[in-house]
């Protein structure tokens, strides 16, 4: 207890931490119910990481383990939670990609959605009547958004009227 203490001394400062003292619950426990409140990494101390100067650094996302130098851990936890972060976020943009379909006009549009479903994007004017038009036209499909961080150039038309278009946006059902 003694070790597990001044090894959340040392990360504390940098770091949330959750120092889990509680011998009621067992380990196994303890793993499942950090892992549902969505900790990212898990620090496993037992007599073999206090004898070696060590931890156990245990990746929420993909479960690799990686004993780690009691020195080195504040680098190494940060270096970890980096690269949760970058691979997480390629497997969601991955996901979406592989869900997000293309629409050239109203009639692939409500093909889409109706088949399908998911996002589509597609190229809208910017007018509201547009907007309600496409929603009416495809039971509910509604533009929902524009691609986030990404400056989208425009090269057709409305999906819609078929006036030059404004805007690449997500069309989805909403519910």
């Amino acid at each position: 207890i003694k070790y597990c203490k001044s090894v959340y001394r040392k990360l504390k400062r940098r770091f949330k931490v959750k120092l889990d003292l509680d011998e009621e619950k067992t380990p196994g426990w303890k793993y499942n119910y950090y892992e549902m409140l969505g900790v990212p990494v898990r620090i496993e101390i037992g007599n073999r990481e206090v004898k070696s100067n060590t931890v156990t650094l245990v990746r929420r996302d993909n479960r690799e383990k990686f004993p780690t130098d009691i020195g080195k851990l504040p680098k190494e936890l940060g270096n970890k939670l980096k690269s949760i972060q970058s691979d997480i976020y390629k497997k969601a943009l991955a996901e979406f990609e592989k869900r997000l379909s293309v629409a050239k006009n109203i009639d692939e549009l409500k093909g889409i959605l109706n088949e399908k479903g998911g996002l589509v994007k597609t190229e809208w004017c910017g007018k509201q009547e547009c907007a309600d038009n496409v929603k009416a036209g495809t039971k509910g499909g509604e533009i929902i958004g524009v691609p986030y961080g990404v400056k989208e150039k425009v090269s057709s038309s409305c999906v819609w009227c078929n006036n030059k278009s404004k805007y690449v946006v997500y069309v989805g059902n909403t519910y």
